[in-house]
């Protein structure tokens, strides 16, 4: 065993690469020697081990095997037994029983379940189906960074939505629109029409739907809208003199039966 001032407590391969490392600077147990500055539980923080289910975890358990620290294994505890991790990764695409995919989806050392439906469709049967974890979170520190670009080009998207109003190559907004990995065609957005000639044709999205949804805060509501934003209450005010029923609320714009095809009566 060999002892160096500070926490570290080494033994085998794992105290010789850091004797070798430090040029013989540590002394056998009892001596006096240089101290060590090295992390700490609460200093760890490329993977917790302050807190958590790797909590104060033996530093051997995970780099004993090797002669640097900056090498690690995740399967030799008996939790991780490949005959205990296989049956509940089923169907999560591109597992594989090894230290660097255990890291790359649990970076935090969580054991955070695969309950994907209710973020974004990728189950069997859909059209992300099967795809690495990684194609899409491409931080593996903050599973909130999600990239579509890689996969849906320019050459494959840009055709699609040139009848789209406010369409640009961005990652959070393929989200905002397809929240559910549907796609809505321009041409069903009806009773309301958006399509090549009317008023509202390539109107921004956004402009008319502003409000997020309640359970993907991210995505964007599409049952609600407001047409206020544009149309400002003076001039609108002064184009319905005598109307009988006239509110100046988007809901009585479109569900009167006035304008609820985008058009003047």
């Amino acid at each position: 065993m060999i002892h160096c001032t500070g926490w570290i407590r080494l033994s085998g391969a794992a105290a010789a690469a850091l004797l070798t490392m430090l040029g013989g600077g540590c002394m056998e147990m009892g001596s006096t020697g240089p101290s060590v500055t090295a992390l700490n539980y609460d200093t760890h923080t490329g993977f917790p081990i302050a807190s958590g289910a790797h909590e104060r975890a033996d530093c051997d358990t995970c780099h004993g095997d090797f002669n640097t620290f900056q090498q690690f294994t995740c399967v030799t505890c008996h939790e991780h037994a490949q005959e205990a991790t296989d049956p509940i990764h089923v169907g999560v695409a591109a597992y594989s029983w090894s230290a660097t995919s255990c890291f790359e989806c649990h970076p935090d050392g969580q054991a955070s379940a695969v309950d994907h439906t209710q973020l974004f469709p990728i189950g069997p049967g859909t059209t992300h189906a099967g795809i690495s974890c990684a194609t899409c979170h491409v931080d593996a520190t903050n599973r909130k960074v999600v990239d579509c670009l890689t996969c849906h080009t320019a050459t494959s998207t840009d055709p699609r939505h040139g009848t789209v109003g406010g369409y640009t190559r961005s990652s959070a907004l393929c989200v905002r629109c397809h929240g559910d990995s549907q796609v809505n065609l321009v041409l069903t957005h009806l009773p309301f029409s958006i399509r090549l000639g009317t008023k509202h044709y390539r109107t921004s999205c956004l402009t008319c739907h502003p409000a997020s949804r309640t359970d993907k805060p991210w995505a964007q509501d599409f049952t609600l809208f407001d047409c206020l934003s544009c149309h400002d209450q003076p001039e609108t005010d002064s184009h319905h003199q005598g109307r009988a029923g006239y509110q100046y609320v988007s809901t009585t714009c479109v569900n009167s039966g006035c304008h609820q095809n985008g058009r003047n009566p």
